[in-house]
């Protein structure tokens, strides 16, 4: 009798074990809190997350970003990137950021240069960035708001999708149609 509890506890110890696990890999959803972070930059400043967005953000600093997690290896962000970088000059937008996962800084400057990157990067030399935003595959594109929720996550790229990536940042950043008075 007794051994049968203690399987039944062990076992029902594995199924919540299971089922936790299962809810942390889940991704993030849109309203979700952004997971405020410290990265270094490629060009060695440093990028607080909480300075820009949500309750602690600096005024006038304060304002949507965009995360596009990739790494050098990563075909379809070769497309992704330079769509990013169009989309920032088409809306002039100053808060999108490139969040390169695991790889060596020599090695990732070389490859931003080598590609023509503009956009800042971030350096998740460890992935624990990546980790804290589900980003399991790259790339991984997160758009949080001016109050650090998640507006827009998406993983990989295929064809097709700068046209879904375009309607979010027309939405978040392109001219608001202006409001018909009411009669």
């Amino acid at each position: 009798m007794v051994v049968k509890r203690v399987l039944l506890l062990v076992l029902f110890g594995i199924v919540l074990l299971f089922a936790v696990d299962k809810d942390k890999d889940a991704a993030l959803l849109p309203g979700d809190p952004a997971p405020m972070f410290f990265l270094r930059q490629l060009d060695e400043n440093d990028f607080f997350l909480s300075r820009r967005v949500g309750d602690r953000a600096r005024p006038g600093k304060k304002s949507p970003i965009v995360l596009s997690f990739f790494t050098n290896a990563c075909i379809p962000c070769r497309k992704e990137i330079p769509h990013l970088t169009a989309l920032r000059e088409e809306y002039t937008v100053p808060g999108i950021y490139l969040v390169n996962v695991g790889d060596d800084v020599d090695m990732v400057k070389k490859y931003v240069t080598k590609m023509k990157y503009n956009l800042p990067v971030l350096l998740d030399k460890y992935g624990m960035i990546a980790e804290k935003y589900k980003a399991e595959m790259t790339p991984t594109l997160v758009i949080i708001s001016e109050e650090g929720k998640i507006l827009f996550y998406k993983q990989g790229f295929e064809d097709g999708d700068e046209k879904i990536i375009s309607a979010k940042m027309k939405e978040l950043f392109g001219e608001k149609e202006a409001e018909t008075p009411k009669e």
